[in-house]
């Protein structure tokens, strides 16, 4: 079902009371399937999972090579802990990459990515304004999601920033340098990241087999996307610096990570404006923690564990609005009895 702009409201109240979550577990195929709802925003379809007892809204952003679908099992544990959740896919991958003859529409854009999330989320807002709003990013889609929460001071309660380092890791320098020239000769030209993906994704093989047979995931990139994603990922510290101070962040990162440094985390945890940041190192996992079927319990609970804390403290933006007007009446009826 496509719906337009102008029917995201109404609609996307619809869609959560009445679609079905989608389900996968470790034993299905990870072939993805149909999305229970598409939000027409910005012209990208959005994926839709709904808790029967909702607290609050999730909207997870996957990582380079990836789509929104990877989020099926996550989707499942967070339906069980009451937040519904919502995947979009980023341009230049999912269905703007496999489902759309487009150029312009297959082509990588983070930028853009981070604005189709804005929008999306300002949409939910609307929709549910009393309801808490989450955002994860995964990878790079961390740093659509600090990008795109630098945009709107109240675009989200929080966000969950899962493996968002700013600087690669290289294991086989000889390798690098010689896929490297043969992008650098034709910046357009398709290059094979498989071989990335298998040996430096996770450390579990489950995962990475899944990310290069996953029909909707990506398995090439061009010279100048992979450029384009080493530069967008060093400028998530600039963006966490512009971030709301009354944001909630969480920083989830593997103590395995093979694809970006650990250490590059030090840069955004200082530069975030908020009292209320928090990192957790997940002991025994690689760069992929959560677009995945194969979930590790730990990280599972770090993540919900931390959403329920934040749900409990939570005020509505209808009750900040109201005291930000109370607050103005007290001003205005104090200059009255001045005067």
């Amino acid at each position: 079902m496509r719906l337009p702009v102008t029917g995201a409201l109404l609609s996307l109240q619809t869609a959560m009371m009445s679609c079905l979550p989608l389900e996968t577990s470790a034993a299905t195929s990870q072939q993805t399937p149909e999305p229970t709802f598409n939000l027409a925003i910005a012209n990208s379809d959005a994926r839709l999972w709904p808790a029967a007892n909702q607290k609050a809204i999730v909207i997870a952003v996957h990582g380079t090579t990836q789509q929104s679908g990877c989020f099926s099992s996550l989707a499942r544990h967070l339906n069980e802990a009451g937040y519904s959740l919502i995947g979009m896919d980023l341009r230049g991958h999912g269905r703007w990459f496999h489902a759309d003859d487009s150029q312009a529409k297959r082509r990588l854009n983070y930028r853009e990515s981070a604005h189709d999330l804005e929008k999306l989320a300002q949409a939910v807002r609307r929709a549910y304004p009393d309801t808490p709003l989450y955002c994860i990013g995964e990878s790079v889609g961390a740093g659509v999601t600090t990008l795109a929460a630098s945009f709107d001071r109240r675009l989200f309660d929080g966000i969950i920033l899962a493996s968002p380092g700013t600087s690669p890791n290289f294991f086989n320098p000889y390798k690098v340098v010689r896929d490297f020239l043969k992008g650098i000769v034709n910046l357009d030209r398709q290059l094979d990241v498989s071989w990335y993906i298998v040996h430096y994704s996770s450390e579990d093989p489950r995962i990475t087999h899944e990310m290069v047979t996953d029909s909707l995931s990506r398995t090439t990139l061009t010279g100048r996307e992979i450029l384009k994603t080493a530069a967008f990922i060093r400028s998530t510290p600039q963006s966490a610096r512009c971030l709301p101070p009354d944001t909630a962040v969480l920083l989830l990162q593997g103590q395995d990570d093979h694809i970006v440094r650990g250490s590059t985390l030090k840069a955004i945890m200082h530069n975030l404006p908020t009292a209320n940041k928090k990192m957790i190192v997940i002991p025994h996992c690689g760069h992929l923690l959560l677009g995945t079927a194969y979930l590790k319990v730990p990280v599972i609970a770090a993540l919900v564990d931390w959403l329920d804390t934040e749900c409990s403290s939570h005020r509505p933006v209808t009750a900040i609005k109201a005291n930000a007007v109370d607050q103005e009446a007290l001003r205005q009826n104090s200059r009255t009895h001045a005067n």
